[in-house]
């Protein structure tokens, strides 16, 4: 049987969805920031976990950009279906531009290096657990 497929691709293309999602809601709530109830900082916890799963996965960095690239791109483009979709459709254009300069330039400012941040911690989270673990495994523990 032939694997279309790996796993590893796989798993890129889900946690980027996953994290796009997540951009999508936080770019929407800053469009519509005027109408929350929450504070707006609340918006991008789902992403910035989403991130921070992918890094824990033990992705390599080539996927790792794969995600980000998938969840940067495609939470601009969730935000404004999600932003102008209620809307009548005389109003859809002119709010739709005014979400499209507002989400990509969150996308640039906040997402992007929130999402590498995220990504990092992710694998140093993930290498301090390894490596505790493989520690206490050996023998070897940190009591003097």
């Amino acid at each position: 049987m032939i694997r279309l497929i790996d796993k590893t691709t796989l798993h890129v293309i889900i946690y980027g969805i996953i994290a796009a999602i997540g951009d999508g809601v936080a770019c929407a709530a800053i469009s519509l920031k005027s109408f929350l109830v929450i504070p707006i900082w609340l918006t991008f916890v789902p992403a910035a976990l989403a991130w921070m799963a992918a890094g824990m996965q033990g992705i390599k960095p080539e996927g790792l950009i794969g995600v980000g690239a998938i969840s940067l791109v495609g939470g601009p483009t969730i935000a404004i279906m999600m932003v102008v979709l209620p809307m009548a459709i005389e109003d859809r254009m002119a709010i739709g531009f005014s979400t499209i300069r507002q989400t990509l330039a969150v996308s640039l400012a906040i997402m992007l290096p929130l999402s590498i941040m995220c990504m990092l911690a992710g694998a140093i989270v993930k290498g301090a657990i390894v490596t505790y673990f493989n520690g206490r495994q050996n023998g070897i523990s940190n009591k003097s």
